[in-house]
């Protein structure tokens, strides 16, 4: 009846088998209120909605494929309707396809329930949220990948907390898909591999309309983010946090990597800290934009950032604290960078090319500032250590800041401070959620 109805047996074990923005210098205590205020005001209208049907494992439909009675429900539904699921185990978990209701349908636990709900198997879909899943309700992940039912778009995975299965966008077929990942937990993954927490490869309509954004991604075996043969996604404010190569089995786990094929990607406002290393671009990746992110690593790799055979690079307006190395050069396959900008950026350990692999094209590197000595450019700064609103040993984004009195304060390209310009980014914003319940109908 339709090509993946054999993964409901297999797709646990082969999901992931592909290789490897508002808000003036740290706002007023009441404008971050209300951002935080009219965050927990949409989030409670879709964990408040009413349940217009409810299931439970024995009804939501087995055959053909899991979950079908809940993929009718999704079919003939509207933007009022709210699919619940009450406390139980669904293992099997839910397959929706060929799905195209008229307005936004929601899916989410009935209030109070305790569900452990298997993989959300979307395939063909517009128009759904699924939200809440979370604590001792954990979702085991979302797979959204096209498989012979058309193209999926407007689809929002929310306010869920995952431990083992996350998420992941393959081959989708449509541009401008509207799918956000956004103010989700993905934490633990102690023996998920590098590429089962979340990836997003082989969506080459341009731009691909999927952004990440708001999520903590904390701990175990995987990469935080992977991504590749892609186009457009957007990568933004999200923490990514204590991902060390000590405890990743073997493997290496990089906080974002491009694992090939990756264009036109925006990595913008990312708290990544406690980490071995933060960007790995690797083998094709092109027009890249990295900026107003703070990667504060651990010292345990040798690299904090490689750019393997990158083109058209932009490394601007980030706070790197790290001592561990950075290179950028050829690729696997011997091509080499090009067209390399680093600007306005604090570097504890300056990036450098790869012995005899110099990039073509353009290259420019100026107004960084170095606490060491390594600055290359008129305008850098060398030798002069910054001082951060959060003191020498920030724990927050906001907190790496510069000082009003610091190296490197006003002293960028555009005017503002070299490092992290939080004049443009949305340093209070709500954290992602942890320990989630539902909300009263």
């Amino acid at each position: 009846m339709r090509d993946f109805l054999a993964v409901s047996t297999i797709r646990a074990k082969n999901m992931f088998s592909d290789s490897r923005i508002f808000q003036t210098r740290l706002s007023p205590r009441g404008v971050r209120l209300a951002v935080y205020s009219l965050w927990l005001l949409l989030a409670g209208c879709a964990f408040g909605q009413t349940c217009t049907q409810t299931f439970t494992p024995a009804n939501v439909g087995t055959s053909p494929y899991p979950g079908s009675n809940v993929n009718t429900a999704v079919q003939n539904g509207n933007g009022s309707t709210v699919l619940c699921f009450s406390s139980g185990t669904y293992s099997a978990g839910i397959d929706i396809f060929a799905a195209h209701p008229s307005g936004v349908v929601t899916l989410k636990p009935a209030t109070g329930a305790t569900v452990n709900m298997g993989l959300f198997n979307l395939n063909g879909v517009s128009n759904v949220t699924i939200t809440g899943f979370s604590g001792s309700s954990s979702s085991g992940g979302m797979l959204i990948q096209v498989s012979g039912q058309g193209g999926n778009s407007n689809i929002t995975f929310s306010d869920n907390a995952m431990t083992s299965f996350g998420v992941t966008v393959s081959n989708n077929t449509l541009a401008n898909a509207n799918i956000l990942i956004t103010n989700n937990t993905f934490v633990g993954f102690a023996t998920a591999g590098e590429e089962d927490r979340m990836r997003v490869v082989g969506n080459t309509s341009c731009p691909d309309g999927i952004t990440i954004s708001n999520n903590l991604i904390s701990g175990g075996e995987s990469d935080g983010i992977q991504y590749g043969s892609s186009c457009g996604t957007q990568i933004i404010n999200n923490e990514i946090s204590n991902i060390h190569e000590s405890s990743c089995n073997g493997i290496h786990c990089d906080a974002i990597q491009d694992a090939g094929g990756g264009v036109n990607t925006v990595i913008s406002g990312n708290y990544i800290h406690d980490v071995s290393d933060c960007f790995l671009l690797d083998d094709g990746s092109t027009n890249t934009t990295i900026t107003n992110n703070v990667c504060n690593t651990d010292g345990q790799d040798n690299f904090w950032m490689q750019f393997g055979g990158a083109q058209t690079i932009k490394l601007d307006h980030n706070t790197i604290r790290s001592t561990s190395g950075a290179q950028y050069g050829n690729d696997h396959n011997n091509n080499p960078s090009s067209n390399v900008t680093f600007t306005n950026n604090i570097f504890y350990s300056v990036p450098s090319q790869n012995s005899g692999q110099p990039p073509s094209g353009t290259t420019n590197i100026n107004f960084n500032l170095c606490p060491t000595s390594g600055c290359s450019g008129a305008n850098s700064i060398g030798g002069s250590t910054p001082t951060f609103t959060g003191g020498t040993s920030p724990t927050t984004y906001a907190g790496f800041a510069l000082t009003s009195d610091s190296a490197g304060h006003n002293a960028s390209s555009g005017g503002t401070d070299i490092g992290i310009n939080t004049t443009t980014v949305v340093s209070g914003k709500p954290n992602p959620p942890t320990n989630l319940t539902a909300s009263t109908q």
